[in-house]
């Protein structure tokens, strides 16, 4: 399959590109991005898969607020783990 990359597209670093793409004029593929299907003219598109520029920033703040709720957790689990090892020590006998 071919694919048609019209006039003033940018391609940056690391761009794949799928068998019967069309890249419309003036789109700018970000890096390392794979493009699926068509991309319509004077878009941007970014990631793997490719997506519309707003749909990728949008997923990726998701993800970093989705792993920041995942981090406090973790430290919440690890204080609470650490307050039941001291309530469950032995007791020194007398």
């Amino acid at each position: 399959g071919s694919v048609v990359i019209e006039d003033r597209v940018i391609l940056a670093g690391q761009v794949g590109l799928a068998d019967n793409v069309t890249i419309g004029e003036g789109a700018i593929i970000g890096a390392r991005s794979g493009v699926m299907s068509d991309v319509p003219a004077g878009e941007k598109w970014f990631g793997y898969p490719a997506m519309r520029g707003r749909e990728f920033l949008r997923s990726m703040m998701t993800l970093r607020h989705w792993a920041s709720k995942n981090d406090a957790a973790d430290r919440e689990g690890e204080s609470q783990a650490g307050s039941l090892q001291r309530d469950v020590r032995p007791r020194r006998s007398r």
